[in-house]
């Protein structure tokens, strides 16, 4: 089973739209402790930068995007891995 305690969603933008903030609001009362983080949206660069300054060093990132080609591009090559 997920602790949901160790679970952090950092979302890049549209947070603020009615209906994701009903969905934030029913995942935070089915899993509680799980901690959604919203990040300014922005260009690729910044927002993979965003999410590196974030990112603790014991955390795994799993990206869930349109674009996932082009951020996990950016992404490796920034943090060269």
């Amino acid at each position: 089973m997920i602790n949901p305690s160790r679970i952090r969603i950092l979302a890049v933008g549209k947070v603020r739209k009615g209906w994701v903030q009903e969905g934030v609001a029913l995942y935070c009362k089915r899993l509680p402790g799980l901690v959604i983080t919203e990040l300014k949206d922005s260009t690729m660069a910044k927002e993979a930068e965003a999410i590196t300054a974030v990112l603790h060093p014991d955390e795994r990132l799993v990206v869930l995007t349109g674009e996932l080609r082009d951020f996990f591009d950016y992404y490796c090559s920034s943090r060269h891995i």
